[in-house]
C-alpha cells in the first residue's frame, strides 16, 4: 500500500512539474515582444521605479511616495518598488519591466495548486493547476506590467499562508506581510481587504483555529503598520493633513484624488458590467482579452458555475452542521468580489481580478464533481478539449492578437523615439498618438532633467498631458504638423508620404515613422 501511494505521488509530481514549466513558458517566451510595444501604464510604472532606482525619486521629485503620482491621480506603487532590482542591474527594457509580473504570475501557478491540495484533495488541486496553466486571462494579464495585476497574486499568497497559519502560527506572518503589500497593489484592495480579513478572522476564531498570541498580535500590527501610510496618504487627499516629504518616505497629495471610483448610483448598468466581465467573459478591453477565447474559455464557464453552486451548497452545509471548512475562504472572496461590482465605477475585467482565481478553483470542483457523477474518462475528453483550446489560443495570441495589441500599445514608437534621439540633440517633435510616459520610458530623460523642464497642457487634471519636457514638444491633437526643417519628428507611419513630399527623410518603426531633413 506504501509503494503504490508512492508511485501515485511520484506520478503527481512529475505531473506537477510538466504543468509548471508549460505554464512558466506560456508567460515568459517572447516575454519583451509579445504583447508589442508598451502600454501607457506599464510604461509609467516603469520608468518611476527606473526614476526611483537612480535618483531615489518618482518623476514628481517624491523619495519613495507610498502611491506613485503618476498621470497627477496616481497609481499603485508596488509593481515599480519590486521592479527597482532587475532595473538597477540590467537596465530599463521590455524584460525588467516585464518579468517581476510574469515570476509573480508563475508564482501563483504553485500557490494555487498547495492551497487546493489543503482545502479539497490532489486531484482536484491538479485539474485546479492545468485550468491555470492554460487560463486565458491569467496569461494575458501577466505578460504586461500593469500595477494593479499584481493583486492576485498577493491575495492568493495571503490566502494560502493564512490556512497555513492555522495549523502552525509562525506563518501568519508571512500571510500578514503578503495581506499587507496587497494593499499596494490596488486601491481598490483598500477597500475589499478589510472585509476578506474580518471573515477569516472571525471564521477562525469561531471554530478555534486561531487565538491570541504574541504571533497573531504580531501579525495583525504587521498588517497595521503596512495600513497606517496608506491611512496618512488618504487623509493628505482629503485636506486633513498636509503633504508629508521626508528623505525616506512620502507621502504625497496627488493633483486629482480618484475618490469617486466608488460610485453610488448607476446599479443596472454596474450588473451588467458584471454580467458582461463573468457570463460574457468579455470587457471590450484588448488588453485584457483575447477575441473569442475569454476568461476561462468560452465553454470553460459550465464548469466555473457547476463547481461554484457545488461549494455554495456545501459551504452551507459545513456551516449547518459546525465543520470547519477552509474551502470558504475562496467562496468569500468571490462573494466579496462580486458585490465590489456592485460599487466601483467602470468595472472591468481588471478591477474584478479578485474574482478569477476563485473562479478557477471552482471549475476545479466543478469538473472533478462531474467526472464522479458522469465517469472518469470523462477528465480526457475535457483535457483534450482544454488542451486543444490552449493550442488555438497560443496562435491567436502571437498572430491576429499581437498585431491588434501592438497597435494599442504603440509599436514602434520606442525604436523611432531612440533614433530620433540620435538624429538630433534638439528638439523632437512627438504626435499626440503617443503618451508622454511612453517617450519617458523610451528617452529615459534623467529624473531631475525631466522635473525642471516638463510643462503640463492641462494642469490639474485626472490625467495629466504635458505640452513638453526636455528636447521633447507634444503636437496639440490636430491632424498635420507646421514643418520646420530644424525640427525631428515622430509621428504615425500613416503619415509617411507627407513627409517624403515635403523632402524629409523618413525611417519606418512599425506604426510610426522618424522624419528629418
Amino acid at each position: 500500500m506504501e509503494k503504490f501511494k508512492k508511485i501515485v505521488n511520484d506520478r503527481q509530481c512529475i505531473i506537477v512539474g510538466i504543468l509548471m514549466v508549460m505554464g512558466g513558458l506560456a508567460r515568459v517566451l517572447c516575454l519583451s515582444s509579445n504583447p508589442g510595444g508598451v502600454s501607457q501604464d506599464e510604461a509609467f510604472s516603469a520608468y518611476d521605479a527606473f526614476s526611483l532606482a537612480e535618483y531615489g525619486t518618482d518623476c514628481f521629485g517624491y523619495h519613495f511616495p507610498v502611491y506613485n503620482t503618476s498621470w497627477g491621480s496616481g497609481m499603485s506603487a508596488l509593481y515599480s518598488w519590486i521592479s527597482i532590482p532587475l532595473i538597477k542591474i540590467f537596465g530599463l527594457n521590455m524584460w525588467t519591466i516585464r518579468l517581476p509580473q510574469a515570476f509573480l504570475g508563475i508564482l501563483s501557478l504553485l500557490a494555487l495548486y498547495l492551497l487546493m491540495k489543503k482545502v479539497t484533495n490532489d486531484k482536484i488541486a491538479l485539474i485546479t493547476l492545468f485550468l491555470f496553466v492554460v487560463s486565458p486571462w491569467h496569461i494575458v494579464m501577466v505578460r504586461w506590467g500593469l500595477d494593479s495585476a499584481t493583486t492576485p497574486a498577493f491575495l492568493l499568497f495571503g490566502m494560502y499562508f493564512f490556512i497555513l497559519g492555522l495549523e502552525k502560527e509562525k506563518y501568519l506572518l508571512l500571510c500578514a506581510i503578503c495581506y499587507g503589500l496587497t494593499l499596494y497593489c490596488y486601491a481598490f484592495t483598500w477597500t475589499l481587504l478589510p472585509f476578506i480579513l474580518i471573515f477569516q478572522i472571525i471564521y477562525a476564531i469561531a471554530y478555534k483555529k486561531i487565538r491570541f498570541s504574541i504571533t497573531s498580535i504580531a501579525a495583525a500590527l504587521i498588517v497595521f503598520l503596512f495600513a497606517l501610510p496608506l491611512m496618512l496618504f488618504l487623509m493628505v487627499n482629503y485636506d486633513l493633513l498636509p503633504e508629508i516629504r521626508t528623505g525616506f518616505i512620502s507621502i504625497p497629495k496627488v493633483s486629482y484624488f480618484r475618490s469617486g471610483e466608488l460610485a453610488s448610483g448607476g446599479f443596472m448598468g454596474k450588473l451588467y458590467t458584471y454580467y458582461r466581465v463573468m457570463f460574457l467573459q468579455d470587457d471590450e478591453n484588448i488588453w485584457n482579452t483575447v477575441s473569442g477565447y475569454g476568461i476561462h474559455y468560452k465553454f470553460g464557464l459550465v464548469f466555473v458555475f457547476v463547481g461554484l453552486f457545488y461549494s455554495l451548497w456545501i459551504c452551507v452545509k459545513r456551516l449547518k452542521n459546525k465543520i470547519y471548512h477552509p474551502f470558504i475562504f475562496l467562496v468569500f472572496q468571490f462573494i466579496i468580489g462580486s458585490l465590489a461590482s456592485l460599487i466601483v465605477d467602470k468595472c472591468d475585467i481588471n478591477k474584478l481580478n479578485i474574482l478569477h482565481i476563485p473562479a478557477i478553483a471552482f471549475a476545479g470542483v466543478g469538473i472533478y464533481k462531474l467526472c464522479e457523477v458522469i465517469g472518469r474518462k470523462l477528465i480526457y475528453i475535457i483535457t483534450a478539449v482544454y488542451l486543444v483550446a490552449f493550442g488555438f489560443f497560443n496562435y491567436s495570441y502571437y498572430t491576429s492578437y499581437q498585431e491588434q495589441i501592438s497597435k494599442e500599445f504603440n509599436a514602434g514608437l520606442t525604436e523611432a523615439i531612440q533614433y530620433a534621439m540620435e538624429v538630433t540633440p534638439d528638439i523632437i517633435c512627438v504626435t499626440d498618438k503617443a503618451y508622454h510616459s511612453q517617450v519617458m520610458f523610451a528617452s529615459k530623460i534623467p529624473t531631475p532633467e525631466y522635473l525642471n523642464t516638463v510643462v503640463y497642457s492641462n494642469y490639474p487634471a485626472i490625467w495629466l498631458e504635458t505640452a513638453s519636457f526636455g528636447q521633447f514638444v507634444f503636437k496639440p491633437k490636430e491632424e498635420l504638423p507646421v514643418l520646420d526643417e530644424n525640427i525631428v519628428y515622430v509621428w504615425e507611419s500613416s503619415q509617411g508620404d507627407f513627409f517624403k513630399n515635403n523632402g524629409y527623410q523618413v525611417v519606418e518603426y512599425s506604426n510610426f515613422i522618424v522624419a528629418y531633413k
